[in-house]
């Protein structure tokens, strides 16, 4: 599975500071859950189910 992620946050400069100090935290924080639960679900990639 892969995704890619687009998003603008405006006025550049103050959005680049708030996106390394709290957005791309939020965002990899969803993607890290996301991943913990496909993983409860199917098993891990590469895990063949015994």
């Amino acid at each position: 599975m892969m995704d890619e992620v687009e998003y603008f946050l405006p006025f550049a400069i103050l959005w680049r500071i708030v996106h390394l100090l709290k957005v791309r935290k939020d965002v990899n924080r969803t993607f890290d859950y996301r991943r913990e639960r496909i993983d409860r679900l199917f098993g891990r990639y590469g895990e063949s189910a015994a």
